[in-house]
């Protein structure tokens, strides 16, 4: 039992309670953490590095050159090995179970660590690609680990060819090197569209006022069909309205009963602006990552404000080691009525963003037609 622990001991009067405070003493002693003060772990890289800079690509792949000079921060996700992994409740997408079924493999990458650099690399130094081993951290919580985020450490062994280790995924580099070429943005994991928005997001906040920059957030991202569908679950659930299906997976499958729950949520009492989720202007199937952002707090709506932080952006040079830039044709769609949160007397409104990546045309030449909510929270 911790000395720090504040004990009443008027409160053990006899002698059963006396028997009860020794019982518990023996259970603490034998309290057990099995990864004590454990922080870094030996990792396996599931996908391939994503550095800020385009031009840093070419230090990333299976034939990398070793950089002459500092190569900006990157991102990559990674299974950690061993036999107490903190991914050992995770399926292994290098499981020949996995080999022939990509979008499965994809899946289960995308449930893995997020690991990211949180230095710029120096010049020579070895840097991570797919099937590296690298060393990585975690920060501990209360129960185990943030397995969300975590931070890139140094890289152990960079693969020469295909390994014959434990440890090795080459049936996985075969899928990624198939996914990207193949892979059509909307079928990529959400969370590697959220790793562009957050990066775009961090480049453009400080072109914002300074009052604004205090509240200003992303409270909408792109959003695939089926997280569309996901999300009107979601709602329906939150405001009373029922389905036939009683999880979110099996009501995406069924587009019929999508539309009669959106149709509902749309119609009195709940009255909900809820785009079809193949139409929502955050579908990103067309080559377009669109989010929201709106800084709540302020004495007046924020969204113009916002609007003129997007311009000294563009008319910056501040994008060019992004890996993606504003849509040309339409980087902004003002939404002064959209949001839930108020500014003054009014709603804040809704500064809607449209990214693409670098060097890649969309595959249409507008966006999705109709509004969609902001959030899931009214």
């Amino acid at each position: 039992m911790a000395i720090k622990d504040n004990i009443d001991f008027s409160t053990f009067s006899d002698s059963l309670a006396a028997f009860d405070l020794f019982s518990n003493s023996i259970r603490r002693s034998f309290t057990y953490d099995s990864y004590g003060n454990k922080t870094r772990f030996t990792a396996v890289v599931l996908s391939n590095p994503i550095p800020i800079s385009p031009a840093d690509l070419q230090y990333f792949n299976a034939n990398a050159i070793v950089p002459s000079e500092k190569v900006s921060k990157f991102v990559y996700r990674a299974r950690i090995l061993g036999e107490n992994s903190p991914h050992q409740f995770l399926p292994n997408p290098c499981d020949t179970t996995y080999a022939s079924d990509v979008d499965a493999a994809l899946q289960i990458v995308a449930m893995h660590t997020l690991f990211v650099s949180t230095v710029e690399e120096g010049v020579g130094k070895s840097l991570p690609r797919l099937n590296s081993t690298v060393e990585v951290e975690l920060t501990k919580n209360a129960f185990s680990y943030n397995l969300q985020y975590g931070k890139h450490l140094s890289v152990v062994d960079n693969p020469s060819g295909p390994s014959t280790s434990t440890a090795a995924c080459d049936k996985l580099s075969e899928i990624m090197a198939n996914a990207d070429s193949a892979t059509p943005l909307s079928t990529f994991p959400q969370t590697e569209i959220n790793v562009a928005i957050e990066e775009f997001f961090a480049a453009l906040k400080p072109f914002m006022d300074q009052n604004i920059q205090k509240t200003y957030t992303i409270t909408s991202r792109a959003r695939t069909t089926e997280e569309g569908r996901k999300m009107i679950f979601r709602i329906a659930k939150a405001a009373g309205v029922s389905s036939k299906y009683n999880n979110q997976e099996s009501f995406a499958k069924d587009p019929t009963e999508v539309e009669r729950v959106r149709s509902v949520l749309r119609g009195s009492p709940y009255n909900k602006k809820i785009a079809r989720p193949e139409n929502s202007r955050h579908n990103p199937s067309n080559g377009i990552i669109a989010f929201d952002t709106q800084a709540p707090g302020q004495p007046t709506p924020s969204y113009k404000g916002i609007i003129e932080g997007i311009k000294k952006f563009m008319s910056s040079d501040a994008s060019q080691n992004l890996g993606y830039s504003f849509y040309s044709k339409r980087p902004y769609v003002e939404e002064p009525t959209n949001g839930n949160a108020k500014c003054g007397t009014a709603k804040c409104g809704v500064v809607h963003i449209n990214i693409v990546k670098k060097d890649v045309s969309p595959s249409v030449s507008t966006t999705g037609t109709e509004d969609d909510v902001d959030s899931e929270v009214s």
